[in-house]
């Protein structure tokens, strides 16, 4: 609904433990700055309104068990989910901000990064409860699971959302010797399966072969061709 408000460009919106999770149109990417977090605070903001609400039909029914066990998980998705790691929504409120203070690239990686070290931390925690105090965890465990895998899912999404300051980027620093990685890769991939590629490279050259010989194409021209059609796979390049 914030997400509406600012005009953002919805692609879709994925239910998690953590509450919902939005895709925005490749391209420019969701708005920064200062509506960007507020985007990104409204899903703490519903777990606290949901702890407000517990507490007070808690006022009426002060011995249920039930209540109290929504009320500390509600308590802990909300402070779990304030942490500066992608792809929580703390992690999105310092993304919208660290926007526009550091390289794009860079930012999305250490974010994410964070967020696959917190998975490892949660399942490290359920394995050694196990094993210290035989006491096995399995709600800590499937949480770092998940963190882990959508940590990878977001830096894909979140590079596709913001090809467009990617490629500005580029540009700025299209100057200075710089080490080249080459893929090889078939004409029929789609684009967005090559953004992996290009966060595993500091500058990537593509190499297909074509009935007229081999073909090579750069990172900038795959970013641009996605900028133009999101949709698009290796042969629209050529």
């Amino acid at each position: 609904m914030v997400s509406s408000w600012f005009g953002m460009r919805i692609k879709r919106i994925e239910f998690t433990p953590f509450g919902g999770v939005i895709e925005y149109g490749m391209g420019r990417g969701p708005d920064k700055g200062l509506s960007g977090a507020l985007t990104a605070m409204a899903g703490p903001l519903c777990n606290y309104l949901t702890l407000l609400l517990l507490g007070c039909v808690g006022a009426l029914f002060s011995d249920s068990a039930v209540l109290r066990a929504a009320a500390k998980s509600s308590l802990m998705m909300m402070c779990m989910n304030l942490l500066p790691v992608l792809p929580l929504d703390g992690g999105r409120v310092v993304f919208s901000i660290g926007y526009y203070l550091w390289p794009v690239l860079p930012l999305i990686r250490l974010l994410t990064g964070f967020g696959t070290v917190l998975g490892g931390f949660c399942i490290a925690a359920a394995v050694y409860g196990a094993w210290r105090y035989a006491n096995f965890n399995l709600s800590l465990l499937a949480v770092g699971g998940y963190v882990i895998y959508c940590a990878g899912q977001c830096r894909q999404t979140m590079m596709a959302e913001n090809i467009y300051a990617i490629v500005q980027e580029q540009k700025e620093n299209a100057k200075g010797i710089r080490r080249l990685r080459a893929f090889s890769v078939g004409k029929d991939i789609a684009l967005r399966e090559i953004l992996p590629l290009l966060d595993r490279a500091r500058e990537a050259i593509f190499l297909c072969e074509t009935p007229n010989g081999r073909s090579v194409v750069s990172e900038r021209q795959i970013c641009q061709e996605l900028l133009r059609n999101p949709s698009g796979r290796f042969s629209d390049v050529l």
